[in-house]
């Protein structure tokens, strides 16, 4: 099931991610975000909310790429001739629920697996 309001709130269930070698980045039971209305029409957004439940992510590397590397460089942009206008991000609050990270570096033999039960943090600005 997924919901999404105008412009401001979005629930996805059942959301995928994968890798460029079609492994899993991320699954999610459920994803939810809260965002400043009309946001892309601001040079300031607001992430009011950003919640994750029931997910799994794998982040791995066999070489000093890691599987996650795409999108790094997709949302940061590759073109350097085209001038970015800049937009400040502001996150409010992150909620996390049965969270399973594996992190598996085959590069420098090193691997870290982190299970969270709730987890939830909110940002103040003064």
């Amino acid at each position: 099931m997924s919901d999404f309001s105008l412009f401001d709130k979005m629930l996805l269930e059942g959301t995928l991610v994968k890798d460029k070698n079609k492994d899993t980045l991320l699954y999610a039971g459920q994803a939810r975000l809260m965002i400043t209305d009309w946001f892309f029409l601001k040079d300031t957004v607001e992430l009011h909310y950003i919640g994750l439940s029931d997910a799994i992510i794998k982040m791995k590397r066999t070489d000093s790429v890691w599987n996650y590397q795409f999108m790094i460089d997709y949302f940061s942009g590759s073109d350097t001739s085209a001038k970015k206008s800049s937009i400040q991000v502001n996150l409010k609050e992150i909620q996390l629920a049965r969270v399973h990270l594996l992190k598996k570096d085959e590069w420098r033999g090193e691997d870290m697996e982190l299970q969270l039960g709730s987890l939830g943090f909110k940002c103040r600005l003064d």
